[in-house]
């Protein structure tokens, strides 16, 4: 009535290394979603090159998102980003570019706005998307229209004398490397 017994064991590895260890060595046969990063299986799918063995990489609907700090009491920056003029120079400014590729590796499309390109009601929506291709030079234009020169040392000054600093924050689960992208660009 009932087939032979079958005998399977579930491990819980919490370290990503030593899940990865395990599979490439042989001794787990699987994982499951999201156990390790993209960077890593990207790594192990590498070194699977030529053998039956794969890794699933799935495509998920998440968002990561960057966000500028509006509220008066918490900026910074008084004459940055609550100006347009501003936060369109930077999105024009972001290598967007390179960071689907750091974030990615080409795996997605670069982010023109919240909603994703293979969204049925994109098509409805395009034309009300607004277009920032990445243009330094331009950004910089629109940077001094908007009374933020380099100085001496290299870094943006507002006519009223403030100092174009400001901090980028990320959770502890994303890599620095995006940020440097955001931070380079």
């Amino acid at each position: 009535m009932y087939g032979p017994r079958r005998r399977v064991t579930l491990q819980f590895v919490k370290d990503q290394n030593t899940l990865v260890a395990n599979l490439l060595a042989g001794e787990v046969e699987a994982g499951s979603h999201n156990s390790i990063d993209l960077a890593t299986g990207l790594e192990v799918t590498q070194r699977w090159e030529g053998t039956a063995n794969r890794v699933e990489i799935e495509p998920t609907n998440m968002t990561i998102m960057m966000q500028m700090q509006f509220r008066p009491q918490y900026r910074r920056l008084q004459n940055a980003f609550a100006q347009r003029s501003v936060r369109q120079a930077l999105y024009s400014a972001i290598d967007r570019t390179t960071l689907a590729e750091v974030m990615q590796s080409r795996l997605a499309p670069i982010a023109d706005s919240w909603y994703p390109t293979d969204l049925a009601m994109r098509q409805d929506i395009e034309t009300a998307i607004p277009r920032y291709r990445f243009d330094p030079a331009g950004a910089e234009r629109q940077l001094v229209e908007a009374g933020w020169v380099r100085g001496a040392d290299g870094v943006l000054v507002h006519t009223s004398g403030e100092r174009f600093e400001i901090e980028l924050w990320a959770k502890a689960k994303y890599s620095e490397k995006p940020i440097s992208v955001v931070a380079d660009s």
